[in-house]
């Protein structure tokens, strides 16, 4: 039977940068340089760039990928944030839940009517574009989006699953 490679998991690098220097008989590219971009105490990948080639939410490289890299780039991030969409009971309960568990969050509605308490939730108000929240998603380090918007907000559920679908995070309905 003949050996076939699984691919190889990859978990976040403890350090900043190594050098493999590697046999060109077995390995084209000679040497292997696996780096990290991000704060010594990030904890988590969403993106990595494996021989110039950007790759997001991939955890696995196969063997032929990784003769190939020649430089593997991780970059890092400390916080997974949530990002609830809001101005309902629904909201509310979710800003509840995630405050008791002492989860950081985004708390978001159009207008600013609604009192809210938090204790670990930023608030942000106003529309936002579909670009707007590619945006925003991108740069605050959002992993999941919490649709607890009002059930006739179509335009926004139809905005949050375009931008969600667009970077590849997670959208929950509520």
């Amino acid at each position: 039977m003949p050996l076939v490679a699984q691919p190889y998991a990859l978990t976040t690098p403890t350090f900043r940068k190594v050098t493999l220097h590697l046999d060109t008989k077995y390995y084209p590219k000679g040497k292997l340089v696996i780096e990290r971009k991000g704060q010594d105490s990030d904890t988590y990948f969403k993106q990595i760039n494996v021989g110039g080639k950007d790759y997001k939410n991939v955890y696995r490289l196969d063997h032929q990928t990784l003769l190939n890299a020649g430089t593997i780039t991780y970059y890092t991030f400390t916080k997974q944030m949530i990002l609830v969409f809001g101005g309902t009971t629904e909201g509310r309960i979710v800003t509840q839940v995630l405050d008791e568990s002492g989860k950081e969050y985004y708390y978001s509605t159009k207008g600013d009517l609604q009192q809210v308490d938090f204790v670990h939730g930023i608030r942000i108000t106003g529309a936002m574009t579909e670009e707007a929240l590619i945006d925003f998603i991108q740069q605050n380090d959002i992993e999941l989006v919490i649709d607890a918007a009002h059930p006739f907000a179509a335009v926004l559920h139809n905005t949050i699953g375009l931008a969600t679908a667009q970077t590849g995070y997670t959208r929950y309905p509520l």
